[in-house]
């Protein structure tokens, strides 16, 4: 079991109308929250793509502490010298759901993300150190979470 399957699995037999799978879902997804946040499961370090996951599926699971942490390793991220594309596509699709998101930091996001698509047309972690192809999953991460 990891958070990443029950957060896929609990969001898609909830809107299906199976209740019960949801909340029991739901319920272990909260038990395996480590330090404010997620990783694969409790014994991970949290990082940012499953609890960005979990955050934009199950918004009603993401509180203030979740949101702080998303913020907060972003921003660390984003100001240091290797960036990764697909953790400011992360970023974005979970505070899209949070009212209280901090507008510079998502702005400064979408500006990032502008600046770091390559010239192809897709996204990739290794825009500035090597020349590699496309990066499928962050070419889709990024496309979603440009979108108005």
């Amino acid at each position: 079991m990891d958070v990443e399957d029950s957060a896929w699995c609990s969001f898609v037999l909830g809107r299906l109308g199976y209740k019960d799978s949801e909340y029991a879902g739901k319920d272990w997804i909260r038990s395996e929250r480590n330090l404010g946040a997620w990783g694969y499961c409790r014994r991970d370090t949290p990082c940012m793509p499953i609890t960005a996951l979990v955050s934009w599926l199950r918004p009603d699971m993401a509180d203030s502490e979740a949101f702080d942490w998303l913020s907060e390793t972003w921003r660390e991220d984003l100001r240091s010298s290797y960036k990764l594309s697909y953790k400011g596509a992360w970023y974005l699709l979970a505070r899209s759901s949070d009212a209280e998101r901090d507008i510079s930091l998502c702005a400064e996001t979408v500006s990032w993300l502008v600046s770091d698509q390559r010239w192809e047309g897709g996204w990739g972690a290794y825009k500035r150190w090597r020349r590699v192809g496309n990066e499928r999953g962050d070419t889709g991460h990024g496309a979603q979470s440009a979108r108005p």
